[in-house]
């Protein structure tokens, strides 16, 4: 186990616990390798993210049956992981869109969270993130382009209400060409 010395600890004690932060990494980025002397621990970045917020959801989120509900969702995520290794990015985004349908229905709209908890709101805007990152990744691989020429660098400036515009242009696009 490690060990802390911060300001205020009583020299050789050692503080446990829960520690969660925030890496930023590239809308691009497919995988993340954290190493500790010879030991790799690598993941999707744009699954974790949403497997972390999924398994912090509180019981009292899902309308039903919370073990359940909750395990649905993340095999959903299982199979978008398999879907972007895979290089599937249509399965992968079609995958979103039901992940999406499978938030409204499993999570009532309203509920009490604690400090780390997400709110329903808050798991439908990283839904809208984990969309923008897949369709970057989809450019790059095929050479193509994002929501009529948007980069994500315009996107982020123009703030949530752009990128949800450029989310619901995407998902039109999509329906459009089925």
């Amino acid at each position: 186990m490690d060990t802390f010395q911060g300001a205020g600890t009583p020299s050789g004690s050692t503080v446990t616990g829960e520690f969660i932060f925030t890496i930023p990494f590239p809308e691009n980025t497919r995988e993340v390798e954290i190493k500790q002397g010879n030991d790799n621990i690598s993941f999707n970045p744009i699954i974790r993210s949403v497997q972390d917020r999924i398994e912090r959801v509180p019981d009292n989120a899902f309308v039903d049956e919370p073990e359940r509900r909750r395990q649905d969702l993340l095999d959903m995520l299982s199979e978008l992981d398999e879907q972007m290794d895979q290089e599937d990015y249509e399965a992968a985004l079609q995958t979103v869109a039901d992940f999406e349908g499978s938030i409204g229905s499993s999570i009532k709209d309203e509920y009490e969270t604690g400090a780390i908890q997400p709110t329903k709101d808050e798991l439908r805007d990283l839904l809208v993130d984990t969309e923008l990152r897949i369709n970057t990744i989809e450019a790059e691989a095929t050479g193509g382009g994002l929501f009529f020429g948007f980069s994500i660098e315009e996107i982020a400036a123009g703030g949530a209400v752009t990128a949800g515009l450029a989310y619901l242009a995407s998902r039109m696009i999509r329906d459009e060409s089925k």
